[in-house]
């Protein structure tokens, strides 16, 4: 799996609505611990998964369709672990 690290001084919403909207072929990741400096996009079309924290984003990309699947499940199965509810991948990126 690609790694590509970053700091962009943004809001999360400029992700929301631009760079990981469902025009673009995103859909967000929901768990209870999103917040106006936190969220994650994937993008299945493309296999990656991006992940934005208070300026700090990680794109992951994967290189076949099974190790997207599997960061799909380890970032789930981590939730878990941490006390975070993995609710659900939603079409709407807007969603909350």
């Amino acid at each position: 799996m690609k790694t590509e690290k970053d700091f962009i001084e943004a809001n999360r919403y400029l992700f929301d609505f631009y760079y990981c909207s469902t025009k673009k072929g995103y859909a967000q990741v929901d768990t209870n611990q999103d917040a106006a400096y936190y969220g994650i996009w994937t993008n299945p079309f493309k296999r990656t998964v991006f992940s934005y924290c208070e300026g700090d984003t990680c794109l992951k990309i994967a290189g076949t369709d099974d190790e997207y699947v599997q960061e799909l499940f380890r970032m789930k199965e981590w939730n878990f672990e941490h006390g975070y509810a993995f609710k659900e991948l939603t079409q709407d990126s807007t969603k909350n």
